[in-house]
């Protein structure tokens, strides 16, 4: 490809006329062309310019939306603990039983008020009985806690049973239990000692408690009361 072919693509890329080759390459020519190149290059600039003040809005918006989200994340996580709050006093004199048949002839109500008096001989003053989605389990809630300390002194007759009696835990209670109970696994798998402590592990003497589903691990301890087995309705297979 000649110099004079260049020259003519490069003319007409720019919208301009092709010089005739017997005439030498003017000034004016050149000029005309720097000013077309400034010129495209100015209207560059201008849409570039708009890209960046359409990229700059939107991440404004990014920024509002996700502190939006924040804040609302941050609400739910309030009113949440505030429910937890409210139900506190409930669910301390409440419990979840299950294992039990239930007929379809008679109430729940029935069933575990019936269960309640034949097996421990009381008659707690019950105020709800709540089945639950998960098949076979009630939520029982009583008018004091000292109904459910009785109730919770005779369960140890359940053992060898497939009834269970446990108390009223919320989401993040049950979460932090699965977690203690893999541990009471593995560390059982393992050899080591492990006792079961209200709440926590003690292995090899140190606690292990579990928050928001995380095991975290204490220090040393002189004596603690302790049992040997996890909570029935989380109990293990050898």
């Amino acid at each position: 490809m000649d110099m004079q072919t260049n020259i003519g693509k490069f003319c007409d890329s720019l919208g301009l006329p092709t010089p005739s080759p017997e005439e030498p390459l003017s000034a004016t020519l050149f000029l005309t062309v720097m000013q077309k190149i400034c010129g495209n290059n100015e209207i560059l600039n201008q849409k570039i310019e708009v890209l960046e003040s359409r990229v700059t809005a939107l991440e404004g918006y990014q920024d509002s939306y996700d502190s939006y989200s924040d804040e609302v994340d941050r609400k739910i996580t309030r009113l949440l603990r505030r429910v937890e709050e409210l139900e506190e006093p409930a669910r301390k004199r409440s419990f979840i039983i299950s294992g039990l048949v239930w007929p379809e002839s008679i109430s729940a109500r029935e069933v575990v008020t019936g269960f309640i008096h034949e097996r421990f001989a009381t008659k707690p003053h019950i105020e709800k009985v709540l089945p639950l989605r998960v098949a076979k389990k009630f939520r029982v809630q009583l008018r004091d806690l000292a109904d459910k300390a009785i109730i919770f002194s005779k369960r140890g007759s359940l053992k060898g049973t497939k009834i269970y009696i446990d108390d009223d835990l919320t989401a993040e209670e049950r979460a932090n239990r699965r977690v203690l109970v893999t541990e009471f696994k593995k560390a059982r798998e393992a050899g080591q000692s492990v006792k079961w402590k209200s709440n926590s592990l003690i292995i090899e003497g140190r606690k292990v408690v579990a928050r928001n589903g995380q095991v975290m691990r204490g220090v040393q301890l002189q004596s603690q009361k302790v049992h040997t087995s996890p909570p029935r309705d989380m109990e293990i297979g050898a």
